[in-house]
Order: structure tokens, then C-alpha cells, then sequence
């Protein structure tokens, strides 16, 4: 097998999943994604509704503060996709105009970031199980 990434079969070095517009692909990417976020972001929006409904919760506070980062922080990104949606990377590019790249390339990077921030967030919410929290109230498990 070859070190260049390729599939067996190809002796030229040759993939053939090549991308054939790439701006095309980036722009589903960034729409796939903005979806996914959308799931999180009334996922949450669900689990402080249900926190809300019972503040004498043991984890009350640290559950609302973590549920209040990652819905702001969801909010952020959600922002910067759409203008990144609107922008033509390769365009900018080819206009030579390096700042307004660089820009966008941190933005995608930040966006990068915030989303494992937003994971990490979310994996020690579910942790947190809140509706198993419920038998301290004198009711049972549901």
C-alpha cells in the first residue's frame, strides 16, 4: 500500500474520492453542521426547561451554569457559521487579499474549538443524569 493516502489499485498516486468543488462541499458541510447544532442547541434548551421545573435539584446551580455556557456558546457558533456560509474562502484567497483569509481561517478554527468545548460540556451535563436526582424529593425513579 502506498504512503500517499491512495487506494490499492492505483499506481499514479490517484483518489478517487477527489472533491470537485470544494466551496459546493463546504457550504453542505457547514448546513450539516448547522443542523446538528440546532438538535444540541433545543436538546439543552429541553434539559434547563426540565431544570428549571425542580430548583431544588442538588446540582441546581452547576447544571443551569454549565446548560448557560454551552446554549451561549452554541449561540456564538451558530453566528459565526452563518457569515461563514456566506463567504467564499477560495475567493478571497485568489483576490490575494491574505487578512481577509487568515480571518476566516481563524474563525474556522474557533469554531473548531468551540465545539469540543460545547462536546465536553454536554458529556459532564449527561453525566449529571438529572432526572435520576428526582428520588431525593420523595418519588421514585422514572
Amino acid at each position: 500500500m502506498e504512503s500517499n493516502g491512495s487506494t490499492a489499485g492505483h499506481s499514479r498516486g490517484e483518489c478517487r474520492c477527489m472533491i470537485k468543488e470544494p466551496s459546493r462541499y463546504d457550504g453542505r458541510k457547514t448546513i450539516a453542521q448547522s443542523m446538528l447544532d440546532l438538535a444540541l442547541l433545543t436538546s439543552n434548551v429541553a434539559q434547563l426547561k426540565y431544570l428549571l421545573q425542580r430548583p431544588d435539584d442538588q446540582f441546581y446551580t452547576v447544571l443551569l451554569s454549565f446548560l448557560g455556557v454551552s446554549i451561549g456558546i452554541q449561540l456564538i457558533v451558530a453566528a459565526i457559521l452563518g457569515y461563514l456560509y456566506t463567504q467564499n474562502i477560495e475567493a478571497v484567497e485568489e483576490h490575494n487579499s491574505t487578512k481577509s483569509s487568515r480571518a476566516l481561517h481563524f474563525l474556522n478554527n474557533a469554531v473548531t474549538v468551540m465545539i469540543v468545548v460545547i462536546t465536553v460540556l454536554n458529556v459532564i451535563i449527561s453525566g449529571f443524569d438529572m432526572k435520576l436526582t428526582e428520588h431525593q424529593n420523595g418519588g421514585e425513579k422514572p
